[in-house]
């Protein structure tokens, strides 16, 4: 089983219908495998593809927002946004480093739309 499909096989056990509740408890090895997996083109290409939205959060570079909001709507982005933790980290800790930032965006393409 390569890096891809153990990454596939963990989002698909902690992908859930509601995103309301959508929780994620990740090991330390996810984030390390979201940083090696990030594709700096597949993310401008996802990202140029979204609208852009009214949702602002603090702390979370816009595109990051833009992309959530088009993928769970305007109404789930922001709370999903705010709830989100990869190793422990929220989604604005995350958005202060560079790796920080691959893993989020990773994550988030990952997202079953």
């Amino acid at each position: 089983m390569g890096i891809s499909s153990k990454v596939r096989f963990w989002f698909s056990l902690l992908s859930e219908k509601n995103f309301l509740i959508y929780k994620v408890v990740v090991m330390d090895v996810l984030f390390d495998i979201l940083v090696k997996e990030f594709n700096k083109s597949s993310w401008e290409k996802l990202a140029k593809s979204c609208r852009k939205s009214k949702t602002k959060v603090k702390g979370i570079p816009q595109e990051i927002v833009d992309v959530v909001s088009f993928i769970l709507g305007e109404n789930e982005a922001e709370e999903w946004l705010r709830r989100l933790k990869i190793d422990g980290k929220s989604a604005i800790e995350l958005s202060k480093t560079q790796n920080g930032e691959k893993a989020l965006k990773a994550f988030i393409m990952r997202l079953p739309c």
